[in-house]
């Protein structure tokens, strides 16, 4: 015995699956949208507080210790097998200096921390400069002398980089956003509700 398909259930589900699709849909593409204006108002910041900072004072440091700092990431490769792995390099230099007969600490060499890359030469380039109790130049925000760095100005590197990412965001959400597009018409094409674009003539 049969038992007679319900149209009604049949439409519910459909609905449902579709719903829960275009959810998906925005989601992704949203949030690939929000990356990409996220890398690049970093980008706008990183560029006006180097243009900030070139009005700081300075003062003479000793640098307490110079090393390279090394991370990996990991990607995925097929079947489970691993896959290439990447190695970031990030030249970090710690420091004191005074201000006003108070001693301060830093770790900043450009205004914005946390700067590596996969270059190994320009990293530890950038150690070289900044050897263990050499007598360095650290500049400082007058209105707030704890905030340091040993070179100040626009950081050209880390702006590459967040706009390297912005540009690849951005070209995901275009995609979502073009996948977006397409199920929606699919949808209404589906239902008999498409749109017509073409405008027929009457005579």
């Amino acid at each position: 015995m049969t038992v007679p398909n319900n149209p009604k259930k049949a439409g519910l589900s459909d609905a449902i699956t579709q719903i829960g699709c275009l959810g998906a849909f925005i989601f992704m593409a949203l949030g690939f949208l929000v990356t990409t204006l996220y890398c690049l108002g970093m980008a706008g910041y990183i560029i006006v507080d180097g243009w900030r900072s070139t009005g700081w004072e300075s003062a003479r440091g000793t640098v307490t210790e110079a090393f390279v700092r090394t991370s990996k990431s990991h990607g995925s490769g097929r079947y489970g097998g691993g896959g290439s792995t990447t190695v970031f390099y990030e030249p970090v230099v710690r420091y004191t200096y005074e201000v006003g007969m108070k001693q301060h600490h830093g770790n900043h060499i450009y205004l914005v921390s946390g700067e590596n890359s996969v270059d190994r030469k320009w990293a530890y380039e950038t150690i070289d400069r900044y050897t263990k109790d050499k007598s360095v130049s650290v500049h400082y925000n007058p209105a707030k002398p704890a905030e340091s760095a040993l070179e100040v100005g626009v950081s050209w590197l880390r702006v590459r980089q967040m706009c390297s990412g912005a540009l690849l965001w951005g070209v995901c959400s275009a995609i979502s956003f073009w996948i977006l597009y397409m199920f929606i018409l699919f949808t209404l094409e589906k239902r008999g509700k498409r749109p017509q674009l073409d405008v027929e003539k009457t005579g």
